[in-house]
């Protein structure tokens, strides 16, 4: 983003963004999301990181809106991240902002094991065994 303004920006303004939802109702097409994601945070898996340290990210994978696609509605859940992200990462603030992450993933005997990192939630609703994604190095769920 501050190459394609022509050097009008400068390279340490920090630049926030949305990660991209579900999109499929059905659960059962995974597409490229997971991949696009990956390179949204420049192939780190999360944000800010060494590449991009004052880049932050409102995660948006579990706001799955099937009426809205990959942009979910929910603009107040998007706004609240982001804004949370902003304020830790550039205003260095000490609110909690991050996730969710996936942090690790075993594989082991057929079966698979996600390690989530979500900071400040007080309960998770699986709604849907079906339909999420997780992109490693292997494999893709």
């Amino acid at each position: 983003w501050s190459t394609r303004t022509g050097g009008l920006t400068d390279p340490n303004f920090p630049f926030g963004f949305v990660q991209l939802s579900t999109d499929d109702r059905s659960g059962t097409t995974v597409g490229g999301f997971p991949w696009i994601r990956w390179h949204q945070t420049f192939d780190v898996g999360y944000v800010p990181n060494s590449v991009v340290p004052n880049v932050f990210m409102a995660a948006a994978m579990d706001l799955r809106d099937d009426d809205g696609g990959i942009h979910p509605r929910t603009k107040e859940d998007v706004g609240y991240r982001l804004s949370r992200a902003g304020l830790a990462v550039w205003y260095k603030q000490n609110v909690e902002f991050l996730g969710p992450i996936v942090s690790s993933v075993v594989v082991a005997s057929g079966s698979a094991s996600i390690d989530i990192t979500y900071s400040n939630v007080t309960a998770i609703e699986l709604r849907n065994t079906a339909g999420f994604e997780v992109k490693t190095n292997i494999l893709l769920f």
